[in-house]
């Protein structure tokens, strides 16, 4: 007789099908660029596009390349910025000017040719590289009669003229020790076809201009910035594509690239943790280097070392589970269980620039507070006020608090750079506030 299958044939070849495209997509992705390398490029790129000695060709690619380490930008739309397209000085924040690019997205592109614009913050380094093209641009004939920001010669510059011409040539004029080894021969992809290579008989090893964008998507993920921001900032078109720039979560080198972000915040800016026991941690870990003599400065690694045999620090939704020596967690191990499943734990803490986050589930809570009532059901309605109230007290207020002793204490231009998340928070810091005030004051039902 026929014995029944338990598993249907056709979902499961779908399942097969899936996972083989995870793993081929998993296979192919572009790895981030090494930190060292990082920051030696860009030390760079700000030396060459300030050098009013050095070659046109090479400032343009320098200017390039750091709008692309700050703005995370594709290639082929960084290369049709128009003249126009910066927006300076477009908002103010407590004083401080805010600056904008507003660009078209290629891939974003309508069906009937229409583009999809886009604008986003442009840190004073990108304002700067900005303006510097706008400046040397003038002694290209093309500037004469197109208004396509990256112009050569009597040309707009294309990806193809920038990725394969331009770009190969700086890297190996300004990084022949990274072009021509192969240290990161598994970092970068070999560019034995770009127009550098015959010249110079061998196949040279530089990052792609995606890999820029790779870096600063895990940049701000290590950052703590929520996933929301990163995708709408980045643009990206797909759960799946946001997965390609995300990192899994098991990864450790971003286990530790988070935990230090945290500590340095704690360490170096002297930021409390806001939470039950935020300023008693602050200053348990204050009086610690203070009797180890230590110079956070000088003494930065070390007292990582120390402190991570001390600390373990975790991203939660909206903030991160620190647990620590210095304050011990008073739960017992299956209470504690429960409350990080429900993320009730008291050991969640978070800083200002996670307000965002804070921000957007205050006014997915208010929404759904005003359908309820306006409909009648007013035991939901109450439930969500007391949702409203409780994310207020907890987590809101004093993010907005924090945020604003730190704009004054370290200036905009820092903040938005280190946290980019938080500038279209801090442009509507008065409105919030009222709206803070406002529901904190609502009369329950």
């Amino acid at each position: 007789c026929d014995i029944p299958l338990l598993v249907e044939l056709g979902t499961l070849q779908k399942l097969m099908d899936t996972a083989v495209l995870t793993s081929k997509r998993e296979d192919t992705r572009l790895p981030n660029i090494p930190e060292e390398v990082a920051r030696e490029i860009k030390a760079t790129a700000f030396k060459v596009m300030r050098d009013e000695t050095a070659e046109y060709r090479y400032r343009l690619v320098a200017c390039a390349i750091i709008m692309l380490f700050r703005l995370g930008v594709r290639i082929d739309d960084l290369m049709d910025f128009k003249t126009g397209d910066l927006n300076k000085d477009a908002a103010e924040v407590k004083g401080y000017k805010i600056s904008y690019i507003t660009y078209y997205i290629h891939k974003l592109t309508r069906h009937n040719g229409e583009a999809f614009g886009h604008t986003i913050f442009a840190t004073s380094d990108c304002v700067e590289a900005f303006e510097t093209m706008l400046k040397i641009r003038e002694s290209q004939p093309a500037a004469k009669r197109i208004d396509y920001l990256f112009v050569f010669k009597d040309k707009q510059v294309t990806k193809y003229k920038f990725s394969q011409g331009l770009y190969p040539s700086y890297m190996y004029v300004y990084h022949p020790t990274i072009c021509s080894t192969d240290k990161y021969k598994d970092v970068f992809t070999p560019n034995s076809s770009c127009q550098m290579a015959p010249a110079h008989g061998h196949t040279l090893y530089f990052p792609e201009t995606r890999q820029y964008r790779v870096h600063l998507c895990t940049e701000l993920y290590s950052k703590g910035v929520s996933q929301r921001f990163v995708e709408e900032h980045l643009k990206h078109l797909s759960v799946a594509m946001a997965d390609y720039y995300n990192r899994p979560e098991d990864n450790l080198p971003e286990y530790i690239s988070y935990a230090e972000n945290i500590l340095e915040t704690m360490l170096v800016d002297k930021v409390a943790p806001i939470g039950i026991a935020g300023p008693t941690i602050r200053e348990n870990i204050d009086n610690f280097l203070k009797n180890n003599n230590f110079n956070v400065a000088k003494d930065f690694d070390s007292i990582m070392d120390i402190l991570g045999d001390k600390v373990s620090i975790r991203a939660k939704t909206g903030g991160f589970c620190f647990k620590t020596s210095f304050v011990p967690c008073a739960q017992e191990a299956g209470t504690n269980k429960m409350l990080c499943a429900y993320n009730l734990c008291p050991n969640v803490y978070s800083f200002y620039y996670m307000v965002d986050y804070s921000y957007y589930q205050f006014k997915a809570h208010v929404e759904a507070y005003e359908q309820n009532y306006f409909k009648g059901f007013k035991n939901s309605a109450q439930k969500e006020l007391y949702e409203i109230k409780s994310l207020i007290l907890r987590a809101l207020e004093p993010q907005v608090k924090q945020l604003e002793e730190e704009i004054d204490k370290q200036g905009f231009d820092t903040i938005a750079e280190k946290h980019p998340n938080v500038i279209d928070i801090a442009k509507d810091l008065t409105t919030i506030k009222k709206q803070i005030v406002e529901w904190k004051n609502k009369t329950e039902l």
